[in-house]
């Protein structure tokens, strides 16, 4: 059965949790994905 991206969540070592990933553009231009939670960048 194909799944939905809404239900895929990434591990955050900081929260040591799952958590979803959001994205946004900084200045420049240049698109990053972050944890909605605490809003620090994915690396």
């Amino acid at each position: 059965m194909p799944l939905s991206i809404s239900n895929v969540a990434i591990y955050n070592p900081t929260s040591k949790k799952a958590d979803r990933i959001g994205i946004r553009t900084d200045d420049k231009g240049v698109k990053e994905r972050f944890y909605k939670s605490s809003g620090e960048s994915v690396l």
